[in-house]
C-alpha cells in the first residue's frame, strides 16, 4: 500500500516537472515554482535489502508561462484585452484590438472604443 502511494507521488510530481507545456512568443510572461517532494530513502541496509525507511523532502524547481497583464489565454495563445473583451467587441464592432485597451479603428472611426464615427 505504503509503495503504490510513493509510486502515485512520485509520477504526480514527475509530470509536474517534466509535463509542462510552456507557451512562447510575445506577451508571454515566466516565473519559477518550487516543488518540494516528499522521497522515501533506504536509512539503514543490511546486506540482504534495506530494512528502515525514512522521509526527505527535495526541492525541484519549474518554469510556469502564463500570459502577461493585459492579455488573456484563448486557444494556448496570449491575445490583448480591449475594455473587458477579446474580441471586436472591445472596440464596438469597429476596430482591432492590438494591444491592452488600444483599439485600431476602421476607416471612418475614432476615439479609444473607436466609439467616434468621423463625418465625411
Amino acid at each position: 500500500m505504503e509503495v503504490s502511494r510513493l509510486l502515485v507521488a512520485t509520477a504526480f510530481f514527475a509530470a509536474c516537472i517534466v509535463g509542462i507545456a510552456a507557451q512562447t512568443g510575445p506577451n508571454v510572461c515566466q516565473r519559477t515554482e518550487t516543488v518540494y517532494q516528499r522521497r522515501r530513502v533506504c536509512a539503514y541496509r543490511t546486506w540482504l535489502s534495506c530494512c528502515y525507511y525514512r522521509y526527505v523532502l527535495k526541492c525541484a524547481y519549474r518554469r510556469v508561462s502564463y500570459c502577461c497583464s493585459g492579455y488573456k489565454n484563448v486557444a494556448n495563445r496570449c491575445i490583448p484585452v480591449c475594455f473587458g473583451q477579446t474580441d471586436r467587441s472591445g472596440c464596438n464592432n469597429v476596430g482591432t484590438c492590438v494591444a491592452p485597451n488600444t483599439c485600431r479603428c476602421d476607416s471612418g472611426y475614432s476615439g479609444p472604443q473607436c466609439d467616434n464615427s468621423k463625418i465625411l
